[in-house]
């Protein structure tokens, strides 16, 4: 199948995202905070 502009925008938002949430946590995580 065919994938659309939107879907491709949409994906690369998610993964922006959840790099965005991993870096939040590794900094929640880190020594800072201890």
């Amino acid at each position: 199948g065919k994938v659309s502009l939107a879907d491709r925008v949409g994906n690369g938002a998610l993964s922006r995202l959840i790099e965005l949430c991993q870096g939040n946590v590794i900094d929640m995580t880190g020594p800072d905070l201890r």
